[in-house]
Order: C-alpha cells, then structure tokens, then sequence
C-alpha cells in the first residue's frame, strides 16, 4: 500500500498513518533493557564525559554537553523548573525564621532569579 502524503509529508485525510504507538508491554521491554545495559557506573561515566565536554572551548561540544546535562537534571518541561524553584524556595523559606510559613507559587521573575543566583543559569525572557 502507497502512503497518500501532502507537501509537507503529512498523511491525507482517509489514509492512516503508522502503525500509532507501541503497546505499553513494548515500551516496557525497551526500558528494561536500557536499564540492564546501562549500569549506574555507565551513566556515570556519561554524566562525567557531559560535565567534562560542558566546559569545553569549542562552542558546538560545549552547548552539546550543557544542554543534555540540563535535560538530565532538569527535564525538558518548564512545569519541572517551577518545580524545582517553588522547592528550593520553599526550603529556603523555613530554613530562614523571618520567612518560615512562606508557601505558594513562583513568579516567572523569581524562578529567573534562583536559577540565575543559585543554578547560574539564564533563563530566556520569552520562557515561563
């Protein structure tokens, strides 16, 4: 069977698609065996060889290695920096006595604050 596609590779309207996601079992099996073949001592060697390419000179390896240490630590979701944010604020808060009960959310201008004073990172003004 042809795919029927338009220009922009995109399936026309009455033609399926792929065969869609692959059962949860199948996932399954391809995390236990990344699991299996990547040790602790593995990951480790990785997250070294990242930290160690993000203080490179060359500009491609270093934004490389930074941005997957960030994916790694961070997560790709900007819900998982206010996360990260609203705890760290959080533990800041009832560390200090003239804020203890401090609770609620994050602004987008504290959560650049924090991650520009704590993490030393820049978050874009269009994020958040």
């Amino acid at each position: 069977m042809t795919d029927k596609r338009d220009n922009k590779g995109r399936f026309l309207t009455g033609h399926k698609g792929g065969p869609g996601r692959p059962p949860i079992e199948t996932e399954r099996a391809y995390m236990d065996a990344t699991i299996a073949a990547c040790t602790p001592t593995d990951w480790a060697r990785v997250v070294k060889q990242a930290v160690d390419d993000s203080l490179n000179d060359d500009p491609k390896v270093k934004n490389a290695a930074r941005n997957f240490l960030l994916k790694a630590l961070l997560g790709s979701s900007p819900d998982i920096l206010m996360q990260f944010a609203n705890i760290e604020l959080t533990d800041r808060a009832s560390s200090d006595s003239s804020k203890a009960g401090a609770k609620g959310s994050v602004s987008i201008e504290v959560l650049r604050t924090v991650w520009r004073d704590v993490y030393g990172l820049q978050l874009d003004e269009k994020e958040g």
